[in-house]
């Protein structure tokens, strides 16, 4: 006798989730006028949190993405370490935050681009995963070249991002939502 697996059809919810906030974030660095490195580092360091609480959920409710709940769990423990140190090491000198925020960038694109080939056929818009991956990694590789102690005068590019990647995400989410069947589990039979 064969076992049967309950999988879920793949949630909407997550990439709606992240696109909210982005788009916290976009509107809170749009917002102040002259952003200070410690205030910078305060709303890096909460985005980045809210942001592994919805990996870290969805890892929890074992969501169809692609990807092992242990490494959307993986990228919600990384997500709370960055936000960890802004928060402490970023707050005080400007270089930190800026090897921070560079690092998660990268780091965080390079995720999504591989969540995004594991996603492939078994996610409808598995596209706008690579293209939100790619802009993570690319606003990375920008603020790498560009001077450490002028990280608080990046706050346009860094909301232009956020922007970007909550297009991108609730994009995915719309099209995930539209393409996917009632949420109710599906029966799999495997051979054991």
């Amino acid at each position: 006798m064969t076992p049967l697996i309950v999988l879920r059809p793949p949630s909407w919810r997550l990439p709606i989730a992240r696109s909210v906030v982005a788009l916290g974030l976009a509107a809170a660095v749009t917002a102040w006028h002259r952003p200070t490195v410690a205030w910078l580092a305060m709303a890096f360091s909460i985005y980045c949190v809210a942001d592994a609480a919805i990996f870290v959920g969805a890892a929890q409710r074992r969501s169809v993405t692609g990807l092992p709940p242990w490494s959307m769990l993986a990228r919600g423990v990384a997500g709370v370490i960055a936000a960890l140190a802004m928060a402490i090491a970023g707050r005080g000198r400007p270089e930190s935050l800026h090897t921070l925020i560079v690092g998660w960038a990268v780091l965080a694109g390079i995720f999504d681009v591989v969540a995004a080939m594991y996603a492939r056929g078994r996610v409808d818009g598995e596209t706008f995963l690579w293209l939100n991956g790619l802009v993570t990694a690319f606003l990375g590789i920008i603020l790498s070249l560009l001077p450490p102690a002028a990280v608080a005068d990046t706050t346009e590019l860094i909301a232009m991002y956020a922007a970007m990647a909550a297009t991108l995400l609730l994009l995915l989410g719309a099209r995930i939502a539209v393409n996917t069947a009632p949420q109710r589990p599906v029966a799999v039979q495997r051979s054991v």
